[in-house]
């Protein structure tokens, strides 16, 4: 199954960690204009790369794709309380 990137939990990552975009692309391996590029989406992101964020950010690697939803927008599941 094809997982798609969060890229605004790269950002979030980053901050959480408390690390400047340039202490992080050189954490990475990457130049800090490529990191600021991945960050905003306007670039992909290689599973080399997104292995070495998540390593540097030390979290795993299914932190940075979207989640899908148990229960998409307008469908609404009740229960019925037995009395």
């Amino acid at each position: 199954m094809f997982q798609k990137i969060n890229y605004k939990q790269i950002k979030e990552a980053r901050e959480l960690r408390k690390v400047t975009k340039k202490e992080a692309a050189e954490l990475i391996g990457i130049s800090q204009g490529k990191l600021s590029k991945i960050e905003m989406g306007m670039q992909g992101v290689q599973q080399g790369i997104l292995n070495a964020i998540a390593n540097a950010y030390n979290l795993p690697v299914d932190f940075f794709y979207e989640q899908e939803d148990a229960c998409p927008d307008g469908h609404f599941y009740f229960r019925r309380n037995i009395s």
